[in-house]
């Protein structure tokens, strides 16, 4: 997540505009998807899924952060505990 992210109504102040719930739910689902092998996302899933009521392209925004993240860190090991 970046530095600038918080989990404000950003509809009510004004700050960025809304996009369709069907798209920033897609985006958020697929992310949620990915948690199950990247523990290391699981505080941004947490804190994006919070937003799904009233998402706004900031939002989505942050929500390609993750993803980018994702990519750029491809060979980031998977922690299996025994």
């Amino acid at each position: 997540m970046s530095s600038t992210f918080v989990a404000e109504n950003y509809i009510e102040s004004g700050m960025s505009v809304t996009i369709p719930i069907k798209q920033y739910q897609t985006i958020i689902g697929d992310i949620m998807w990915l948690t199950i092998t990247r523990y290391d996302i699981t505080h941004a899933m947490s804190v994006l899924s919070q937003k799904t009521h009233y998402c706004t392209q900031r939002d989505y925004d942050e929500s390609k952060h993750v993803l980018m993240y994702i990519l750029k860190n491809p060979g980031l090991p998977l922690a299996y505990f025994s």
